[in-house]
């Protein structure tokens, strides 16, 4: 220690350490600061400050036995911030960087929660899955596995989902999540159509002492219990939640409201109506509650108390949160406002749905029908301006929908109909058979196309269409009101006015010369009637030459006439009162004819048209019994083909009040009628009643002789698609399905416009199921669905159906489970149930058969008939 340097030296490393001495103090009280100033910021949830504060001291202080603390609550802070990949980063820092850290299966789950809220849930999956496999002992650990099978049903991968259930179930038993876990198994093999399994795993579950638990377990085993068609055992287990004690009101109300259901689908409307206000009593959330109050409404609407209904749809309608079911119940309060006449209110609903702009998928059903509705209350109210509108705000929004082809038909008919506006409808209706050339409306747009025409003043290019109708729509049922016009056209419309003004003028130079006076004043009356058709100058003319007796030798002739006259101005040129007033003046003066000259050559015409005149009001019997005096009283003056298809027709409409062998006399009328013109219009009907005798007469084999005789004599005849159809069942019934098949396909494909082509596809879908080509059955309920989207729950239960005899089992179940789900008081709810049951039975459980069948019998008993699966 003498040398003065080792001193120096000595000196300075005693100041050195004496430096940090003091140093040492101050550094802890600074990091015990930082710690503590962070860990406010995150108390006062000042998350953003508080994560840089702790970042910071992390990195500051990495060796402090806070920091591994610090690391986990900037994670935790920037999840409280939603700055989830920032959290990620946090949390992985802390795992790689502080291994004995505590709390590390939390920050596991933190990463994995963060994924979850960035919607990676692949990665979110793999993360809570790594938590168990990490941290097993973690208390985290069954929670995380749970969390992971959501992950991995989320992204379809279901199967994954059951393994990890299952996990919990026996790697964790004393968890409280372990029945968590078994009730998500059961809604698996549930939702897999396993609906055995489903009930064993919640068998196992009822067990649990917890209320809370085992009332929900009781209402899932209800709902596999429906789905299996064991209807008492699905009311038992409702029941059950029931007696539980003490129940929790919500369990209860949806208890309630199960069985409300079950009574629906039972048909017993007046019992759910009882179940549904019970379930409403207890409360519970406000989506249940909002459930009891729609299901109770609809009850009171088919128990026809509208006022209530009405009520209670309101009330959903205020209270609803989601926006489907608040659409569902403004349209239910709006057809309980037209139930009771209440126009203008239905419109407030209709109204408020229409105006919606945002709304879920599987609410355009109820948007459609609103539109629907909405539009023929306006009309009701004849409010055709607001009608139109709605069509217009329709097609607007739906521009591509299926019922765009309903409205465009509907506003070019309001315009024509109800607006009087021609030439807009003119231009409508050629609109719409240009953008629609085979819609089931394509025969009624042409004629409304055609009447237009008419009302415009072009009379020519009218009656063109009219002609062309007939050629383009055999079979339509507008034909015999098309036929109409063209009689009108016939018998009203002067093809040569020229030559008639000059005969006309011919003939008043002779009246006024007095030369052959009588004989040109008849000429004079015939023109005026037979080619200037100007009958009501007719009626004029000829009561003045009856009262001045200026043409004696053929007042006969004019008295038949004047009647004739009369008739046509009743039956092409009047309506209403008028109408009925030259009818009366018409028989009148047939009458007058037949008294004075029963021996004319016109009495045989006379009597027939005043039978005519006389007909609406008579029985058929009476008006067979008078076709028959006139053919017998004037044997050689009625040899008309109209005259014995009438016969024929009456004593059919009569045969119950007729000697037995009517059908045979009806027959020899039918072919007279068809002999003495056989390419009349009569004829066309003779033919086609001889064909329908021969199936009142059960004598198929002649029918169809009689059937194919008419559809090749008459191709573009009143019934050739009538006539079309019914072949097509005979050859269905005689076993000879590829023709019925061929016919059917036929009346689909070219008589598109008429009511037997939806017949005709349905004809299509059970023959194809009689031939086992299910494929091709499918298809045509492919092609029912886009015709009638309306038709889509019926349609449900027919793929079911199919895919049932295809042995899809599993598919066929999640068909008719989605059916009863619709509609649980649909017509082929026990059919569905039935054969749920059988498909069951197939599994090994026969219980359900004699479910079914109890259920099938009960609606039976409740005048419901019940469908049964077809052999």
């Amino acid at each position: 220690m003498n040398n003065p340097a080792k001193k120096l030296h000595f000196w300075v490393l005693i100041l050195i350490l004496l430096g940090f001495a003091v140093e040492l103090p101050a550094q802890q009280s600074e990091e015990k600061r930082a710690f503590v100033y962070a860990s406010r910021l995150m108390a006062d949830k000042m998350y953003d400050l508080a994560a840089d504060q702790f970042l910071e001291y992390a990195k500051k202080y990495p060796n402090s036995p806070r920091a591994a603390e610090a690391q986990f609550s900037a994670g935790q802070c920037l999840m409280h911030e939603k700055k989830y990949h920032r959290s990620i980063q946090a949390f992985q820092a802390l795992i790689l960087r502080y291994a004995q850290f505590q709390r590390l299966d939390e920050a596991q789950l933190g990463i994995a929660d963060a994924y979850f809220n960035l919607q990676l849930f692949r990665k979110a999956a793999e993360s809570y899955e790594n938590l168990p496999l990490y941290y097993p002992k973690s208390v985290f650990a069954p929670k995380a596995l749970m969390l992971a099978a959501d992950m991995y049903r989320r992204i379809g991968n279901s199967e994954k989902s059951r393994e990890l259930w299952i996990r919990v179930i026996k790697e964790y038993p004393g968890s409280d999540l372990g029945n968590r876990a078994r009730l998500k198994v059961a809604g698996y093999y549930e939702a897999k159509g396993d609906l055995s399994t489903a009930l064993r795993y919640l068998d196992r579950l009822v067990e649990s002492g917890d209320v809370s638990v085992k009332a929900e377990v009781l209402l899932r085993k209800g709902a596999v219990l429906e789905k299996m068609g064991r209807v008492t055992d699905a009311q038992n287990a409702y029941r059950q939640v029931l007696g539980l004690k003490p129940v929790p009101p919500e369990k209860a109300a949806g208890a309630r409201l199960q069985l409300g259901l079950l009574d629906v689908k039972l048909g017993n409307w007046r019992e759910a109506n009882t179940q549904f206000k019970a379930s409403l009593s207890l409360g519970g959330s406000g989506e249940l509650v909002q459930k009891a109050q729609v299901h109770l409404a609809k009850s009171f609407f088919v128990l026809g108390d509208y006022p209530d209904a009405l009520r209670y749809y309101q009330k959903t309608a205020r209270a609803a949160a989601d926006s489907s079911l608040r659409i569902q119940a403004l349209l239910g309060a709006a057809l309980s406002s037209e139930k009771m006449l209440d126009f203008e209110g239905a419109i407030r609903f209709l109204e408020t749905i229409t105006s919606l702009h945002k709304f879920p998928e599987s609410a355009v059903r109820n948007i459609r029908t609103a539109y629907l509705h909405l539009l023929d209350d306006f009309l009701k109210l004849k409010k055709t301006t607001s009608a139109r509108e709605t069509i217009l705000q329709f097609l607007k929004e739906f521009p591509k929908d299926v019922y765009r082809e309903t409205m465009e038909f509907r506003l070019a008919n309001l315009d024509e109909k109800d607006r009087n506006a021609p030439a807009q409808a003119l231009d409508e209706y050629e609109n719409f058979l240009r953008t629609f050339p085979r819609s089931a409306w394509a025969d009624e747009a042409t004629l409304g196309k055609a009447r237009c025409l008419e009302k415009l003043g072009r009379t020519e290019q009218a009656f063109t269409i009219y002609r062309q109708f007939a050629a383009n729509f055999p079979g339509s049922p507008l034909l015999p009101d098309v036929r109409r016009h063209l009689n009108w056209y016939n018998k009203f419309l002067n093809t040569n006015l020229q030559g008639s003004v000059k005969q006309l003028a011919n003939l008043m130079g002779l009246v006024l010369l007095n030369k052959g006076r009588e004989d040109a004043l008849y000429a004079l009356f015939k023109l005026n009637y037979e080619q200037l058709k100007d009958y009501r100058n007719v009626v004029s003319l000829g009561h003045l030459i009856l009262k001045t007796n200026a043409a004696a030798h053929y007042s006969q002739e004019i008295l038949f006439y004047l009647g004739r006259a009369y008739q046509m101005l009743a039956e092409y040129d009047s309506t209403g009162a008028q109408s009925i007033a030259f009818k009366d003046s018409s028989k009148a003066i047939y009458r007058r004819f037949l008294t004075r000259y029963p021996t004319h050559t016109k009495a045989p015409d006379a009597q027939f048209q005043l039978i005519r005149l006389q007909s609406p009001g008579l029985s058929p019997l009476r008006r067979h019994q008078d076709y028959l005096a006139l053919v017998t009283a004037y044997p050689l003056g009625t040899n008309r083909p109209e005259i014995y298809f009438d016969l024929g027709k009456t004593l059919i409409e009569a045969s119950g009040q007729i000697s037995a062998d009517s059908l045979g006399r009806a027959q020899i009328y039918f072919k007279k009628a068809f002999r003495l013109d056989p390419k009349s219009i009569w004829a066309d009907g003779a033919l086609f009643s001889l064909a329908e005798l021969r199936m009142r007469q059960k004598d198929p084999v002649l029918a169809v002789k009689d059937l194919k005789d008419y559809i090749r004599k008459f191709p573009q005849g009143e019934f050739i698609v009538k006539a079309n159809y019914i072949l097509a069942k005979l050859y269905g019934e005689q076993g000879q399905p590829k023709k019925a098949l061929g016919l059917f396909e036929t009346i689909q494909r070219e008589f598109y416009y008429t009511d037997y082509s939806d017949s005709a596809l349905a004809e299509l879908s059970e023959l194809y199921l009689r031939l086992k080509k299910y494929d091709r059955a499918l298809q045509v309920l492919d092609r029912v669905e886009k015709l009638h989207p309306e038709r889509k729950n019926n349609i449900l239960f027919k793929r079911g159906f199919i895919l049932y005899r295809q042995g899809k089992s599993a598919a066929a179940v999640l068909r008719l489970r989605e059916y009863i789900a619709n509609d649980p008081a649909g017509a082929h709810v026990p059919e569905a149930l039935k054969i749920m049951a059988d498909i069951s039975n197939q599994s090994g459980d026969p219980q359900q058969a004699l479910e079914i069948y109890r259920l099938v019998l009960e609606s039976s008993q409740r005048g419901k008939p019940a469908q049964t699966v077809k052999p």
